[in-house]
């Protein structure tokens, strides 16, 4: 098994727990997430339709998208490793330089390049910069936002963490029937509450049961704020991906 043969190997391991995460996700969110209520506001003395989170997401979910996400970001790492190695290198000694903007990663760089166990060929240097590892920006073009927060997010599992949870993403009523009253419909999802409040009501007034979905999120991708987990996760795997495959590429044409 070569150097970047491991690398593959761990992004398929990600892989895996992105996919056991969207099957268990989609069970979640179909039977055990959410629960319809109906009540009378003492206040107005309106009917309130909502649906309430009951249920948090469930440990083996948020543990397959921790591990996913962890085991990306070290996926990063060691495309460089096996990068050095292959182009002799063999004493390097630091991880993939993420940065937040282009002179924030020339500035890593240069600093490396000065020190015989951070050094790295030309070569691959201009890899890195082509990669781009770092979020958009005025003044530049380039990076990537969602990449770039979520190594961030990745790497403060410590701190900050991988947080998952659920709430509803859309709701739909095929037929609603006006004989008196007012209805209003379908507010913002409350986190703080975790629930949706779909309608507020008084008078005769009918509608079918609504269509409801849900999903669950990353609740703090950084600057991005509430991201979907698996779009998110499978954004980044596609990410260290292409990290392999770059540096593959050129240790191939060297």
């Amino acid at each position: 098994m070569t150097a970047f043969d491991e690398v593959r190997e761990q992004i398929h391991w990600a892989e895996t727990c992105i996919e056991h995460a969207r099957a268990k996700i989609t069970a979640y969110i179909q039977n055990d997430a959410f629960a319809a209520e109906i009540k009378v506001d003492a206040e107005t003395g309106e009917y309130v339709h909502k649906i309430k989170l009951i249920r948090p997401v469930p440990i083996f979910i948020k543990g397959n998208l921790r591990n996913a996400m962890v085991d990306l970001k070290h996926a990063f790492d060691m495309a460089l490793h096996a990068a050095a190695r292959t182009l002799g290198a063999s004493s390097f000694d630091s991880n993939y330089p993420w940065a937040d903007t282009p002179h924030g990663l020339c500035a890593i760089i240069e600093k490396r390049q000065s020190k015989p166990n951070t050094r790295l060929p030309e070569i691959l240097v201009h890899e890195i910069r082509r990669q781009e590892p770092y979020g958009t920006g005025k003044g530049y073009p380039g990076g990537n936002d969602l990449i770039r927060q979520v190594a961030k997010m990745a790497n403060d599992k410590h701190s900050i963490g991988i947080v998952a949870a659920a709430q509803v993403q859309s709701v739909s009523f095929k037929t609603i029937r006006i004989n008196k009253g007012e209805i209003d419909l379908v507010k913002a999802w409350n986190p703080v509450k975790k629930e949706i409040e779909i309608a507020r009501f008084h008078g005769d007034i009918i509608y079918d049961n609504p269509k409801m979905t849900g999903n669950v999120f990353f609740e703090r991708v950084g600057s991005l704020g509430i991201r979907p987990a698996i779009e998110t996760a499978t954004n980044f795997c596609n990410g260290a991906k292409a990290c392999l495959e770059g540096f593959e590429a050129v240790c191939a044409n060297d």
